[in-house]
């Protein structure tokens, strides 16, 4: 019985860097796409802004 096809490994990768104002930039690598998030702590949670 096979269970899986795919025999190759995914490449993950985050990169965090702060910025004034209680927010945090994050870069996320996924195989080759890339996501951009910016997150900022406001009311005792982080909301994504950009």
């Amino acid at each position: 019985m096979e269970i899986s096809v795919n025999t190759g490994m995914d490449y993950i990768q985050f990169s965090f860097y702060n910025l004034p104002d209680h927010q945090v930039k994050v870069y996320q690598y996924i195989n080759s796409k890339k996501t951009v998030k910016t997150y900022e702590y406001k009311y005792d949670k982080w909301e994504i802004i950009e």
